[in-house]
């Protein structure tokens, strides 16, 4: 899991990052700095750090420097819904989505070098990308997969064979949960959204859209 979260080298969001010199502040803590803040998150008598406790667990991690200012925006920028509170999985969700834009822009600067193919056939034949979440739906007697190339794929459950596709989009999807005994699918992605689905017809039914901005 931490693997995931420091595979870059550089973090893109869609709001500009808090930096030191031209260093997003999440790129100069280390994997056994990040193990440590995770130590330091659960061992927190409420699990939730508030800026002042962010700020005394972040400090010595960072190069000396960093002021009180930077370190405050950053809270800020994690804490989009203004609970003044952070939680280890607050934390480490942001790093994760920072991570997920950064991958989608370098793949995007290396799109040039693929050969070219019918993308409905690719997607036909297998994922883009790793896959996340794997359910058999009771009702439908169906295989669903998603991936981190944002894909929601149907598969025949005796032959193995793909059926067809329930959804797709660039965005990586973290999770799913099959409803009514199957018969509707909830899907999460990183940008914040839901995506309920009737399994008896493949048709999206309605998209939840969570908050990205809040005022501070």
């Amino acid at each position: 899991y931490f693997i995931v979260l420091l595979m870059s080298e550089t973090a893109v969001s869609g709001d500009e990052p808090a930096v030191v010199g031209n260093e997003p502040l999440e790129e100069l803590i280390t994997l056994p700095q990040l193990q440590s803040l995770k130590t330091s998150f659960d061992t927190h008598s409420t699990g939730c750090f508030t800026p002042t406790d962010f700020r005394n667990a972040l400090r010595p991690m960072l190069p000396g420097g960093i002021a009180d200012v930077d370190l405050n925006s950053w809270f800020k920028r994690i804490d989009v819904i203004g609970t003044g509170g952070l939680t280890w999985d607050d934390f480490s969700g942001y790093l994760v989505h920072r991570n997920h834009r950064k991958v989608v822009q370098e793949d995007s600067r290396y799109e040039y070098q693929r050969q070219h193919v019918d993308s409905r056939r690719h997607l036909e034949d297998h994922h883009r990308d790793m896959t996340t979440c794997t359910l058999v739906s009771p009702h439908t007697g169906k295989i669903y997969t998603c991936g981190r190339d944002g894909v929601v794929k149907q598969w025949n459950q005796v032959t193995l064979r793909h059926d067809r596709i329930l959804h797709n989009s660039s965005t990586w999807i973290t999770g799913a949960s099959l409803l009514r005994n199957g018969t509707r699918m909830l899907v999460a992605s990183v940008d914040r959204q839901l995506n309920l689905f009737d399994l008896t017809n493949g048709n999206l039914l309605c998209t939840y859209a969570g908050r990205k901005h809040a005022s501070h």
